[in-house]
């Protein structure tokens, strides 16, 4: 297995990115013959957490979250800046899950995977149209 890979799923809500994104995070685990980190980030995990506490942002965030609206960009950005800051190696797997959603956050998560020399990255779009995420 190659050593450092980075994999991003996008695709509407309810296409089935977070399930693929398991089973490659299970592979992975499985077939870790370097004992290589996984980082599996899902940004609405974050954002969740967030909207649990009891401040200013907590309460914006519950309510983009409840209108099914997207957080503006600087948010998402920050906290992917400060878990790879505080938590990068350099010898992980990274594994994002629904992020970017807008071309700002792609262009900024680009110029953060350069500099942490991510290379090769792979992008897995997975196309479903609105009827069928709704149905699942």
């Amino acid at each position: 297995m190659r050593k450092n890979q980075t994999f991003i799923f996008i695709g509407r809500s309810g296409c089935g990115k977070g399930t693929q994104a398991d089973l490659l995070e299970d592979y992975l685990k499985k077939n870790n013959t370097e004992n290589s980190g996984i980082f599996h980030i899902i940004t609405g995990n974050f954002l969740r957490a967030l909207a649990k506490e009891n401040t200013y942002t907590g309460e914006l965030i519950r309510h983009v979250l409840e209108h099914g609206l997207l957080v503006e960009e600087f948010l998402p950005v920050a906290m992917w800046g400060k878990f790879f800051a505080d938590n990068f190696k350099g010898n992980e797997h990274v594994i994002t899950d629904g992020m970017p959603r807008k071309l700002q956050e792609a262009i900024l998560l680009d110029g953060a995977f350069k500099f942490y020399k991510r290379e090769k990255v792979v992008v897995v779009f997975i196309d479903l149209s609105y009827d069928s995420a709704v149905k699942r």
